[in-house]
């Protein structure tokens, strides 16, 4: 019996599989949104079950850059309205548009409030 893939085959195999992954890999990359050139993880996520216009957001690692993780909670609150409601408005209770220095970390993370503007 002999084999489809061994010797020189099987490398090749492998090395376009290889070649695939880190072509995927750099495509995720390039989709990655970055404020003042650095990523944030933040998440948003309804404050409730019951009234889910209420959401909070939150954003780590904010010893990389204070003014970017403010920008990322701006942006992850209008993605969340958008893709829930299709609405960008936002009535803010913890606002990361508020003067800067006035929302302080909760150690190295923001939290954010608020709530989706519907028509």
């Amino acid at each position: 019996m002999t084999h489809i893939l061994s010797g020189r085959g099987a490398r090749t195999l492998v090395m376009a599989l290889m070649a695939g992954a880190m072509l995927a890999g750099c495509a995720r990359n390039a989709d990655r949104v970055t404020f003042n050139g650095v990523f944030y993880k933040q998440k948003s996520k309804a404050a409730s079950k019951d009234n889910r216009e209420l959401f909070v957001v939150t954003v780590p690692r904010v010893n990389r850059g204070y003014d970017g993780a403010l920008a990322a909670g701006a942006y992850e609150g209008k993605r969340y309205c958008v893709q829930n409601f299709g609405t960008s408005e936002i009535e803010w209770y913890r606002s990361p548009l508020a003067p800067r220095g006035t929302v302080q970390p909760d150690g190295n993370k923001l939290t954010f409030t608020g709530k989706c503007v519907l028509w």
